[in-house]
């Protein structure tokens, strides 16, 4: 294995526990919002700064990763779907949004938080056979909105200036 490999390997890695460990953290932080199922979303902040600093495969495979390994320690199988269906509507709505050069990097984390918020919406209509789910819709789309600024603004300042991470992303 040759060095640049073992690099990116051990990158991964550190950027996988990190998103993990914010996920944690913010579990333990109740929101004063009183809509079910709102986070801020913060491990997300993760994912975008991969997504530009790095390559969207990773962005994608952190992104899983997380989602996976989250439910499995602090949550249960339908826990495990919303949040698997939510990552995945994210991450292609971002992905797409930052391919198409339309908006920056806030622009591209709105259109995840948005997009992660409708998911879980007709994933639960789906699942609870319940299409008055649809009502809470917008409650989402304005939180996806909300914490999309905050995500996609962390994540811009963390790649304006964190150095090495900037650097690690040309490998």
């Amino acid at each position: 294995m040759n060095k640049n490999m073992v690099k990116k390997i051990a990158y991964y890695g550190v950027f996988a526990a990190v998103a993990i460990i914010i996920a944690w953290i913010e579990r333990q932080i109740p929101l004063p919002i009183p809509i079910p199922g709102v986070k801020l979303g913060l491990a997300n902040v993760v994912v975008v700064i991969i997504l530009y600093a790095f390559n969207p495969r990773w962005a994608i495979s952190i992104s899983v990763l997380r989602v996976i390994l989250v439910s499995l320690l602090f949550g249960g199988p339908s826990a495990a779907i919303y949040a698997l269906v939510g990552a995945m509507a994210a991450f292609i709505a971002m992905f797409l949004v930052k391919k198409a050069k339309i908006f920056g990097i806030i622009g591209v984390s709105v259109a995840g938080g948005v997009a992660h918020g409708v998911a879980q919406v007709f994933t639960g209509m789906i699942l609870l056979e319940t299409p008055a789910l649809i009502y809470y819709t917008p409650f989402l789309m304005i939180t996806g909105v909300v914490t999309g600024v905050l995500v996609g603004y962390t994540a811009g300042f963390a790649l304006r200036n964190i150095k090495v991470i900037q650097r690690v992303g040309r490998l």
